[in-house]
């Protein structure tokens, strides 16, 4: 299907509910000039090409299901943009990387965001080209690299589901704070200000962080807040602190609350990292390269 024309197209972009197929798309372009409005009446699934040349595609309330890639061989100018009820469902198993996710605004916002992309080998299911803030997380499979966006899970009454940190299929799906290609950090400033990243707003007690700094394996972050509950923003870097024997964990997390001023937070923390067999007599720092079975994923605790 190829929508074009100018301005805002009148009506909704609606489909049969039976049968099935009928909301399936095998491709979609969007070519809607001075940045026109098609707004989603029903659910959708586009099976191979999106093509957001120009326009906006606006989720409503239904769910949007991307299941191929974004088309990244010209200048797409086109956006999404979602609500506190609008789905987001990045699925599909035929390999590969989806594309880049560019909201409208520069800020995306969605009830439900679920990555479920299996077979993409050593590559992001999903990159983030803004920021986005949801309401309910689902990682299933897949990996969803932030780039130098903010990432949010609003934990007010929605669900963040991750595989658990010591399972065998802890890797499956995380939050890499990187960038698309999964081999540079985001780039912050230091201090860090937690403008980007991975935020959850209201920690308290029990609640992980499911982030990595590469497309390997994860590096968790769980945190027990005992005192006031606060947003809570992560970043993570390759290296060390300095001066720190061998072995090492090659690995560095920055948090950064957001109301320290007038909230205090008193909280354990574990931190999650995969080992490597060390070569005797030669150790070296810590860097993920392999899947290990479940004793091998470990953490270590700190008091806040």
């Amino acid at each position: 299907m190829v929508i074009t024309g100018t301005g805002n197209l009148t009506g909704l972009l609606k489909f049969a509910a039976t049968p099935a197929t009928a909301s399936t798309l095998q491709n979609l372009t969007i070519n809607r000039i001075t940045n026109g409005l098609i707004t989603l009446g029903s659910d959708l699934t586009i099976e191979k090409i999106y093509k957001p040349t120009a326009g906006v595609l606006s989720i409503g309330s239904d769910t949007l299901s991307l299941n191929g890639t974004i088309d990244a061989t010209a200048v797409n100018t086109g956006t999404l943009t979602g609500s506190s009820s609008s789905n987001l469902t990045i699925g599909g198993t035929t390999g590969g990387s989806l594309g880049t996710l560019n909201f409208t605004g520069g800020t995306g916002v969605l009830n439900l965001l679920t990555m479920n992309r299996t077979n993409v080998g050593a590559n992001a299911a999903a990159v983030l080209g803004s920021s986005l803030s949801v309401s309910s997380l689902n990682l299933f499979n897949g990996i969803l690299a932030t780039g130098n966006n903010l990432f949010t899970w609003n934990n007010a009454g929605g669900s963040l589901t991750a595989p658990p940190a010591q399972s065998l299929n802890y890797g499956d799906s995380y939050i890499c704070l990187c960038n698309s290609t999964g081999d540079t950090p985001v780039s912050f400033t230091k201090p860090f200000d937690g403008t980007l990243g991975f935020k959850i707003k209201n920690v308290s007690t029990n609640t992980f962080f499911p982030v990595g700094v590469d497309f390997i394996s994860p590096n968790r972050m769980w945190i027990n807040n005992t005192g006031d509950p606060d947003d809570l923003t992560v970043v993570m870097e390759k290296g060390d602190i300095g001066n720190t024997d061998k072995p090492r964990v090659n690995r560095l997390w920055y948090a950064r609350q957001s109301d320290s001023a007038n909230k205090k937070m008193s909280a354990d923390m574990k931190l999650y990292f995969t080992k490597r067999d060390w070569t005797p007599g030669f150790p070296s720092p810590q860097d993920e390269r392999n899947r290990f079975p479940l004793d091998r994923y470990t953490s270590c605790s700190k008091r806040l």
